[in-house]
């Protein structure tokens, strides 16, 4: 479990709980294991290839955060632009 200040933005423990969060605004995020590296997809897209998956999970909850942090007015501005 990553541990910092910045935990106490983004709800959930698990790499499973931020992707549930990330996709909520369309990221459409996956996780592949691969030839030895570990992927983050969004849809179609390589976002991160890397050899350890402490950095996949890192990655993950610096998105969750990003987006976590941002005022409730403008997190619920862009759901509605993805419902659209």
């Amino acid at each position: 479990m990553i541990v910092s200040d910045w935990s106490k933005y983004v709800q959930g423990d698990s790499v499973d709980e931020w992707i549930q969060f990330l996709n909520i605004f369309g990221w459409n995020i996956t996780l592949e294991s691969k030839d030895k590296f570990e992927y983050v997809y969004a849809g179609d897209h390589t976002l991160i290839k890397t050899e350890r998956k402490n950095e996949q999970k890192t990655f993950l909850f610096g998105m969750a955060v990003a987006l976590a942090v941002l005022p409730n007015e403008i997190l619920d501005d862009i759901k509605k632009l993805i419902a659209e």
